[in-house]
């Protein structure tokens, strides 16, 4: 591959971008700034801010906020607690003077219970309790109640509609389909890919058996889409599926997910999307994704594979190691206690080998 020199990024503008917005979140949860914390979710979501790399920034401050609510939650369930209470969460929203009818506050805290329901449907699921799973239902319904008061508040907010998409793409006992969300989300906010990469991923869940749909919604969404991206949004639905399972790539077309891939270098220049793509090609894609991959699904990877040169060659400027280690995703479980510094380290390695500079 290439061999000029190129200038390796450990912490790239997005990094930047992300770790100041968790950490502004988190600051303001901390200080209980809920009222100053919600009016710049709002202003956010408003204007439809994203990060370089497309994540949405009320997204984020979200996140960094969701560390303080939940901790309740953690402990309950660290203890095995089969009753947890959502009294800290009514506290908050009793204690939030004036947030009564916000419903960027009624959105973060049912983050609160949706987080704490993915945590107790894993020990359901493993231990077959009925306590466990009750408790699941409980923080899925609570979850349900929050996300409801927010309708009545914002109909037309981005940010409302992904937790909305979010609950029920993790709400498996009701089985109610998210695919008519994540339109009504990709409409409103078409600019940020992370909605179409979320949709994409939702549709190989496999607790949802919805694999067959992915094709189809792919091809649908680029007319939805098409001012912004071209046919880019292809290759967004694609993008966290195609490491995923092997079974995506029996219906993918691989012309179109090039030409995909090129409308969204023309009009997403910054070279984190283009370290993600380079990796995901010339790594994730470099072996299958398990036993039962047929013929045709691994002639079709190996071709994306291939295509690592040309985006190598032609769009990468500067090496994001953080990615390309995240690419080598059969090394997560090794590394998942190493120091930070020593996953660049080894994401470095990986980039350079790669691309042999």
């Amino acid at each position: 591959m290439a061999t000029n020199e190129r200038a390796i990024i450990h912490k790239s503008d997005e990094d930047l971008e992300v770790e100041w917005y968790l950490h502004r979140g988190r600051k303001l949860a901390d200080q209980a700034h809920w009222a100053q914390l919600c009016e710049e979710i709002r202003h956010f979501d408003g204007i439809r801010a994203r990060t370089t790399g497309g994540l949405p920034i009320s997204k984020l401050l979200t996140r960094g906020a969701r560390s303080r609510i939940l901790a309740p939650v953690k402990s309950a369930f660290k203890d095995q607690d089969v009753k947890p209470s959502i009294s800290g969460f009514l506290m908050m929203q009793a204690g939030a003077f004036g947030l009564d009818d916000d419903y960027a506050f009624s959105v973060l805290l049912a983050h609160a219970p949706m987080d704490a329901s993915h945590l107790w449907y894993a020990l359901a699921d493993k231990d077959q309790t009925t306590a466990a799973y009750r408790a699941y239902s409980k923080h899925i319904d609570a979850a349900h109640s929050l996300l409801a008061t927010a309708c009545t508040q914002n109909e037309k907010s981005p940010y409302l509609l992904a937790a909305q998409c979010r609950l029920l793409d993790h709400d498996f006992p009701h089985g109610q389909s998210s695919k008519q969300l994540y339109t009504q989300l990709i409409e409103l906010d078409p600019t940020t890919s992370q909605h179409l990469r979320d949709y994409g991923a939702s549709l190989i869940n496999p607790q949802s058996q919805k694999q067959d749909l992915l094709e189809f919604e792919a091809v649908g969404v680029i007319n939805k889409t098409r001012d912004v991206w071209g046919i880019g949004s292809y290759a967004w639905m694609y993008l966290d599926a195609l490491t995923k399972t092997a079974s995506v790539y029996e219906k993918l077309d691989v012309a179109k997910f090039m030409e995909a891939t090129i409308d969204i270098f023309e009009r997403q220049t910054d070279q984190h999307t283009v370290n993600m793509f380079a990796a995901l090609t010339a790594v994730s894609l470099s072996t299958p994704l398990g036993p039962r991959e047929t013929s045709s699904a691994k002639r079709k990877r190996l071709q994306l594979h291939d295509t690592a040169d040309w985006i190598v060659e032609t769009h990468l400027r500067e090496i994001h190691p953080r990615l390309w280690i995240d690419a080598a995703h059969w090394l997560k479980e090794d590394l998942a206690q190493a120091h930070e510094e020593t996953k660049l380290r080894r994401g470095e390695e990986i980039a350079l080998r790669v691309i042999d500079l």
